[in-house]
């Protein structure tokens, strides 16, 4: 393949992938949650923003969370299948803060896309599922050991994404507590 046709095959494959992590978003969204659950989840998440403390806290276990999420999603096969099940996770915890705080969970998310770190969030986890998509295609096609350098930028490239969004959302958190 041509290096021009590379390069529109990986920009489309990661638009797809984008495109596919916001849809689980969405459907997370969608599945149906009692009050006592929206509540006993949102707690949850209260309790993991109230163990944080100081601002640095916030972001370095945002960045730890990230990471740990972005590297297991990097895993050829294995990671996109554990990056649209977190994706389907995060559409439920949306939904329960919507529920909880009684306002429309599809209101809620997309007022979330607006914010600059979300994007740039899902960015950086698409890159990373990306990666790892192209490597299993490569792995399968035996050509692996030529994608390596390109997983491996992919991979950095989808941490600088994460940790730029992890300072912005902390920035967010400080301002707009879950309280």
């Amino acid at each position: 393949m041509e290096k021009r046709e590379t390069v529109t095959w990986r920009l489309k494959s990661l638009v797809v992938i984008y495109l596919f992590f916001i849809g689980f978003q969405l459907m997370g969204i969608y599945v149906n949650m009692s009050l006592s659950d929206a509540e006993r989840l949102v707690n949850l998440l209260r309790e993991k923003v109230s163990q944080t403390g100081t601002t640095l806290d916030t972001y370095l276990t945002i960045i730890k969370s990230n990471g740990i999420n972005d590297l297991i999603m990097c895993i050829p096969f294995a990671g996109p299948v554990y990056g649209f099940m977190a994706s389907f996770a995060t559409g439920m915890a949306v939904k329960a803060v919507s529920i909880v705080q009684h306002v429309d969970p599809y209101q809620l998310y997309f007022s979330i896309l607006l914010t600059p770190f979300a994007p740039l969030e899902f960015l950086g986890f698409s890159i990373g599922i990306n990666a790892s998509v192209v490597m299993a295609y490569s792995i399968l096609k035996k050509i692996a050991k030529a994608e390596i350098n390109h997983y491996l930028f992919q991979i950095l490239l989808s941490i600088i994404c994460l940790t730029l969004a992890a300072l912005i959302e902390t920035i967010f958190i400080e301002f707009y507590s879950l309280s």
